[in-house]
């Protein structure tokens, strides 16, 4: 066990074996980045990278678009805010409802220099799933005269 946890701080993935339990399992699933990181495990880099690929979907077909803006400020319109936001919520929303991510927000800041660089920044904010990566189990008899 202790060579098998000094394996794994170095972030290495071996096969283990529980006894009494048949078959064979993965120590995790870590990756070659440091433990801090987004990257930091294979679970996090599909859902990272999925979200790319969907928002990239979603997005390319509306470069190039012309876009209102307040007429006094050159803001983006609060209508518009609203509208890209919903766009890519609506696109990733299944991957709540099919457990790959706990929470997946967008957020538009309407207050962005829109005019200035005809971009529109966009942030997306990832909550991951977790996993068991160990049970504690407290077990112990109970007499419920003594309660």
């Amino acid at each position: 066990v202790g060579n098998q946890e000094a394996i794994n701080t170095k972030g290495f993935i071996f096969a283990r074996t529980f006894p009494t339990i048949s078959g064979c399992y993965f120590s995790d699933s870590c990756t070659t980045t440091a433990a801090t990181s987004d990257y930091s495990n294979i679970e996090n880099n599909r859902v990272i990278d999925k979200v790319i690929r969907l928002v990239y979907a979603t997005l390319v077909p509306k470069l190039n678009a012309p876009q209102q803006v307040d007429q006094t400020t050159g803001r983006l319109l609060p209508d518009v805010v609203a509208y890209y936001e919903g766009l890519l919520n609506q696109a990733t929303n299944f991957m709540f409802t099919r457990s790959e991510v706990s929470g997946l927000r967008f957020f538009i800041d309407p207050a962005q220099n829109y005019l200035s660089t005809n971009t529109i920044n966009v942030r997306a904010r990832i909550t991951p799933t977790g996993k068991n990566k160990d049970f504690d189990v407290d077990i112990a008899l109970n007499n419920p005269a003594n309660a």
